[in-house]
C-alpha cells in the first residue's frame, strides 16, 4: 500500500488501494492499476533481447541414422524384388509387381527425405524468419514478445493469487474452475 498524488485534483495523501479520491472522486484504483500494468510491461520489455542469427544445423548422428536406415532398408528390398522377378520368378510374378515394390520403396525413401526436411530445414527457416522480422522492426518484435510474456505473467499471477485465496484457475486461460 502506497500513498500517491491524485492526478485530477493534486491531493497528495491518497492511498493507492482506495477506490476513489476522497477530495474529488477520481477513480484512483483504476489509475494505479494502469500505472502498475505499464511498469510491469516496461520491466518485461526491458528484459527482452533480439534473437541471435540462427546457425544452420547439420543433422545429428541419430537423424542421419534414421534417414540412412530407411535407405538401407529400402534399397536392398527393391533390388532383391526386381532381381527375383526378372530372373527367378518370370512366370509366377509379373513384372508390374516388381515395379510396384520399387515405387513403394521410393515413396518410403521420399518419406525419409521429407523427415529430414521437417527436422532440420523447416526449423532453421522458422528461426531465420523470426530473426529477419526482428531485425527489420525491433520495436514491433519486442512489443509482440512483451505481449506474450505479459499474458503468461498475468496468468501466473492470477494463479498465485487464487492459490492464496484458495480458488482454482485454469492454467491455460486463467478462468475460474
Amino acid at each position: 500500500m502506497a500513498i500517491v498524488t491524485c492526478p485530477e485534483c493534486g491531493k497528495k495523501d491518497v492511498s493507492d488501494s482506495a477506490k476513489t479520491c476522497p477530495n474529488c472522486g477520481y477513480d484512483i484504483k483504476s489509475y494505479c492499476d494502469k500505472i502498475r500494468t505499464k511498469q510491469e510491461q516496461q520491466i518485461i520489455l526491458d528484459s527482452i533481447s533480439l534473437p541471435e542469427k540462427p546457425i544452420k544445423k547439420k543433422p545429428s548422428f541419430f537423424q542421419w541414422l534414421f534417414i540412412l536406415s530407411w535407405a538401407l532398408l529400402i534399397l536392398p528390398i527393391s533390388i532383391f524384388s526386381v532381381i527375383k522377378t526378372i530372373f527367378i520368378d518370370k512366370e509366377t510374378i509379373p513384372l508390374s509387381f516388381a515395379v510396384e515394390i520399387v515405387l513403394y520403396c521410393l515413396v518410403f525413401l521420399g518419406l525419409s527425405i521429407f523427415t529430414y526436411y521437417c527436422i532440420v530445414i523447416s526449423d532453421y527457416k522458422k528461426k531465420m524468419k523470426e530473426y529477419n522480422d526482428a531485425m527489420r522492426n525491433p520495436e514491433q518484435y519486442k512489443t509482440i514478445q512483451m505481449t506474450k510474456l505479459y499474458a503468461q505473467y498475468k496468468t501466473q499471477s492470477q494463479m498465485i493469487q487464487a492459490a492464496n485465496n484458495n480458488q482454482l484457475f485454469c492454467p491455460k486461460c486463467g478462468s475460474r474452475v
